[in-house]
C-alpha cells in the first residue's frame, strides 16, 4: 500500500495481486500442520469425489472454482509473474504464510 501512496501514477490501472509468493497446496498443508500441531495433508481427488464431499448447493461452485485455479492460477493467466511483480513493489518486509500463522494460529477441532 505504501508504494501505491508514494507513486499513485505509477500504479494507476494496475492490479496488485497481494501475496508474498505462491504456495503449493502441499506447502500450505505443511504450514497448517506446523501451526495446528496436527497432521494436515493435501490429497488430490477427482471432481466427483470432491463434489460429493460438499453440500449440494456448493458442489458445482467449488468444483468450477478450483478447476479454474488449477487451469489458470489464483489470479488468472500469469499468476506467478503477477505475484512476483506485486511483491517487488512492496515497501518493507512482507509476511510469509508461516509468519502469519505464527501470529494468528489456525485452530482445527
Amino acid at each position: 500500500m505504501g508504494a501505491i501512496l508514494r507513486e499513485p501514477g505509477k500504479y494507476e490501472g494496475k492490479t496488485i495481486c497481494a501475496a508474498t509468493r505462491m504456495y503449493s497446496l502441499k506447502e500450505i498443508a505443511a504450514a497448517l500442520s506446523k501451526s495446528t500441531g496436527k497432521n494436515v495433508v493435501y490429497k488430490q481427488v477427482s471432481n466427483e469425489e470432491f463434489a460429493n464431499s460438499l453440500p449440494d448447493v456448493l458442489a458445482d461452485l467449488f468444483v468450477d472454482y478450483f478447476g479454474y485455479i488449477n487451469d489458470y492460477g489464483y489470479y488468472g493467466p500469469g499468476t506467478v509473474e503477477k505475484v512476483e511483480w506485486a511483491a517487488k513493489q512492496a515497501r518493507g518486509k512482507l509476511s510469509t504464510l508461516e509468519e502469519f500463522l505464527e501470529k494468528h494460529p489456525y485452530k482445527l477441532e
